[in-house]
């Protein structure tokens, strides 16, 4: 049994470590929206919430339920802080009956609807297993949507194999200098995304304000951190596990996600928009290192059809999954507490502009910018989308249209040309 003493501390728990229930004290702060997180975030995870109920008063010291055998009665005076319970911490058989009844779901109304089982403070000593077995069954059984349950329990993601090999020596060395570490991570889905993810999660302070840029996160988390997370045994795992798919291209992926991002940022003019407009850019294809990791098999298949039937492998997959890697990587985004304007953004990468936006009658904003980004660069043979087999005319054209709506004239083209000279394999300086 692990404890943690707040939500941030909680959370962050369940986000590297495998936990099967989470008891919550509700005497605490923040203790309904904690139990609200974890059903969005970690559904899989029992939730039990140890709370005053209706009509009886919450129990203290060495009080007891009513009609409990004396040897529940020796309680702690303590109260009992967030705990969290790793796999293979209670036993799987069956439990023995015991007198009462068994702890319940929370009544309507209820501030603890979230919570699987509720009970009151310091209850029963049986009566916590049975209430923590019947959280633990409900969770296991949550039904999760095809896309969440691609992304359910993923924590780490495959950098490209280059850049894992320089940061690994970027990252020994005590005088790394952090403008390049930024430069290096910035040009990287995998890299960035694990960043910003740690410096926007909990307890690191950052508030309601967003992690959007990579120099921030990089300043915020320091070398240490960055190192133990990039570097991780997990990470080289998830490396080794994607590398072999024929036709995945990891440094190829980030390179284009890189200019889309480039020329993304440079078609909004709010500064906050426009750091954005960058991060759905360099994101766009988050999805497929998911779906790589998750679906290794199928996936494997897709990539092998997308390129003997000569089509955007986003219709491959829309066909054999029922989704596409962009709404799988607009559900990680979210996960993983990432501005919604970016992860709606990666979300509908895939998706033409409305008419409003190629006519210029709808302003692109974030989401159109990062389409617009996409349409441009894609079609290039530098920089290009090679997962784009079959639609690069479809692309130019919706590309055209929008910037004659927008009255960009040959605006684009300077545009696709300037992330060209940023795109230069910085493993090989």
């Amino acid at each position: 049994m692990l404890t943690a003493t707040s939500a941030a501390s909680a959370l962050a728990v369940c986000g590297v470590l495998p936990v099967d229930v989470v008891i919550v004290d509700a005497g605490t702060t923040s203790a309904a929206a904690l139990l609200r997180d974890l059903a969005a975030t970690r559904p899989t995870i029992g939730r039990v919430a140890l709370a005053a109920l209706p009509g009886q008063p919450a129990l203290t010291g060495r009080s007891a339920l009513p009609n409990q055998p004396a040897a529940d009665q020796t309680l702690s005076d303590q109260p009992l802080p967030y705990q969290t319970l790793p796999n293979q911490a209670l036993s799987n058989g069956p439990l023995p009956e015991q007198p009462g009844a068994p702890a319940g779901p929370p009544p309507e109304g209820s501030p603890w609807l979230a919570a699987h089982r509720l009970l009151p403070h310091r209850p029963a000593g049986y009566l916590l297993i049975r209430a923590i077995a019947a959280a633990r069954a409900e969770a296991a059984a949550t039904q999760l949507n095809p896309v969440d349950r691609v992304v359910a329990d993923l924590d780490v993601l495959p950098p490209a194999p280059l850049v894992w090999t320089r940061l690994r020596s970027m990252l020994a060395d005590p005088g790394c200098e952090l403008p390049i570490l930024t430069e290096v991570i910035s040009q990287d889905v995998a890299a960035a995304v694990m960043v910003l993810r740690i410096a926007g999660g909990p307890g690191m302070g950052t508030g309601a304000r967003p992690v959007v840029e990579v120099s921030d996160a990089i300043r915020l988390l320091g070398v240490r951190t960055i190192a133990s997370a990039l570097l991780s045994p997990q990470v080289l795992a998830a490396l080794r596990h994607v590398r072999p798919l024929p036709g995945l291209r990891l440094h190829e992926l980030s390179q284009h996600g890189f200019a889309c991002g480039m020329v993304a940022r440079q078609l909004v003019n709010d500064p906050q928009q426009a750091a954005q407009a960058f991060l759905g850019g360099l994101l766009q294809d988050v999805g497929q290192l998911a779906l790589a990791l998750k679906q290794t098999a199928a996936y494997r298949a897709c990539l092998a059809e997308s390129g003997w039937r000569h089509q955007p492998l986003h219709d491959v997959e829309r066909v054999s999954f029922g989704f596409d890697h962009a709404a799988v990587g607009g559900a990680l985004l979210q996960r993983w507490h990432l501005p919604d304007d970016v992860a709606a953004a990666v979300a509908c990468s895939h998706m033409p502009l409305t008419r409003g936006q190629q006519a210029g009658t709808e302003p692109l904003g974030v989401t159109g910018a990062v389409r617009l980004a996409h349409c441009l660069v894609a079609p290039l043979g530098n920089n290009g989308d090679a997962q784009e087999r079959g639609g690069h005319a479809a692309l130019a054209a919706e590309a055209q249209a929008a910037l004659d709506g927008h009255r960009l004239g040959s605006v684009g083209e300077d545009l696709i040309c300037q992330p060209a000279k940023r795109t230069e394999p910085l493993t090989s300086r």
